[in-house]
């Protein structure tokens, strides 16, 4: 029984933590506003900012170590006091959630608390994908007891993939789950698209995008839940790369079908895209559609309507700045794990 509720406690504040950690560009994005898009928002662009500081930490660091969670930690208290101080610099008006008048959302709610449960208790399970035990487990134990390995890629060449997901568990592997991490986060990912369309739903934001979100979302979860031990409790980024897809054509939507709050849905598609970039380099195709596709609806809303308001400079800096110090820190550890530098 301790086990699950371990689990669940252990998302609970990785979800939280993410919020904060992503809360200042999240409120970049809607100009100092905290609104249920805000916390939306804050979820994906934390997961970015995390996975940056987590691939860098593991550079020079074991992530299974009390100096990387210091590292971690500071860089998440001081994003979350940044985002506080701009949440204060604006008068806030009250969040407007809620289930009223909607009965038909609390069987919903429950259901995906029932499945959380369910992946609680089979986090406790056994790992059953080939590909787990053939080198997602090796990968993540070398990612939690040593810093980046100087041509490690030539000792087993999947090794080398620089897939960002094994990083990420071997972190989870702090504290009490002392390297068991890799059995948490498929479910964390699971938990992030659900706190996103609970969001949404309490939000009242039935948008295309919401609607491609519930959509996905059913189709995904039925047998995600369903085989959990091999796609969720295995450490397989083929699962994070159909969950991180789904939120980010999400977004997408909505940033194509809206006028005015347009921009932060495609940055978020973006931020999510890189993402992808960094679970399975194949996905740039799919994040430079996005872009191109975005640049062309972006000039198309400024000649043709007024309602799309001025460009929101930061919040593409902030897009820009994640995506070279993504692509430095990724390559830095592709020259490492190569022995190119060696």
């Amino acid at each position: 029984m301790i086990g699950p509720l371990l689990v669940l406690a252990t998302w609970i504040v990785a979800v939280l933590a993410l919020a904060a950690i992503g809360l200042a560009p999240a409120l970049i994005a809607t100009r100092g506003a905290l609104t249920p898009r805000t916390l939306r928002s804050a979820l994906w662009w934390g997961l970015l900012i995390a996975t940056i500081v987590i691939l860098a930490t593991n550079i020079w660091l074991p992530l299974r170590s009390g100096s990387a969670s210091i590292v971690f930690v500071v860089v998440l208290v001081l994003l979350a006091l940044s985002g506080i101080w701009l949440i204060k610099r604006r008068r806030q008006q009250a969040l407007n959630i809620g289930i009223h008048g909607r009965w038909w959302l609390l069987p919903l709610f429950i259901a995906i608390a029932l499945a959380v449960v369910y992946l609680a208790v089979a986090a406790m399970g056994p790992v059953t994908n080939y590909d787990s035990g053939l080198y997602h487990l090796g990968a993540i134990k070398y990612a939690g007891d040593f810093s980046t390995i100087p041509g490690l890629a030539n000792l087993y060449f999947p090794f080398g993939y620089n897939n960002s997901l094994f990083p990420l568990a071997a972190f989870l592997g702090n504290g009490p789950w002392d390297g068991e991490g890799y059995r948490l986060i498929n479910g964390l990912l699971m938990m992030l698209i659900a706190t996103d369309l609970v969001l949404r739903l309490l939000q009242r934001k039935y948008s295309v995008g919401t609607f491609v979100l519930i959509v996905g979302f059913a189709a995904s979860w039925v047998p995600l839940v369903a085989l959990s031990d091999y796609w969720v409790i295995s450490p397989t980024s083929d699962s994070a790369v159909l969950i991180l897809t789904l939120v980010a054509v999400s977004y997408f939507c909505d940033a194509l079908t809206g006028k005015k709050a347009w921009q932060g849905d495609a940055a978020v598609a973006l931020v999510i895209g890189l993402l992808l970039i960094s679970l399975r380099p194949t996905m740039v195709a799919f994040t430079l559609s996005m872009i191109v596709i975005t640049i062309f609806f972006a000039f198309r809303l400024r000649r043709t309507s007024n309602e799309s308001g001025p460009a929101n400079k930061p919040l593409w800096l902030l897009v820009a700045i994640g995506g070279v110090a993504l692509a430095l820190v990724q390559s830095a550890r592709d020259y490492l794990l190569s022995g190119w530098l060696q």
